[in-house]
């Protein structure tokens, strides 16, 4: 059962894995029978880190949020520079803030590209070994 989940989901399960899903089944779900339910806590695993393989990691999408917020507050200004409020120095820390944030989402961004990169070169090379049969020792 192992070896389909991770074809479907294209990861790998560990031994202890399946341990911990049959333990942990028996003890927290106690309306079905085993193995159904350790198959299918397994399975749910399984998908959520596929599904987290390629979404957006959380830093960089609170960058976003906050620049948007800053963005907003940017438009909200100008309409109350237009009638006549002060707000120059609303208008520098949201500045200050849209820099910064640029700056913060650039290296989220970057540091998210090379994990990526690297996740990538682990899954082609753990394919390659399953594939081809080559030592791990050479």
């Amino acid at each position: 059962v192992a070896g389909v989940l991770e074809q479907h989901h294209k990861v790998q399960i560990l031994d202890e894995a399946i341990e911990a899903a049959v333990g942990l089944s028996h003890r927290y779900i106690p309306a079905r029978q085993l193995p159904d339910k350790a198959v299918s806590l397994l399975d749910t695993a399984c998908a959520r880190v596929a599904i987290s393989q390629h979404a957006t990691p959380a830093e960089v999408e609170d960058i976003m949020r906050r620049r948007q917020a800053l963005e907003v507050e940017r438009g909200i200004i100008g309409r109350e520079a237009a009638i006549g409020i002060e707000v120059a120095e609303r208008q520098a820390r949201v500045d200050t803030g849209l820099a910064e944030s640029e700056i913060a989402l650039a290296a989220a961004q970057q540091r998210w590209d090379r994990e990526k990169v690297l996740v990538a070169e682990i899954l082609e090379l753990r394919a390659r070994l399953r594939g081809e049969g080559v030592a791990l020792d050479a």
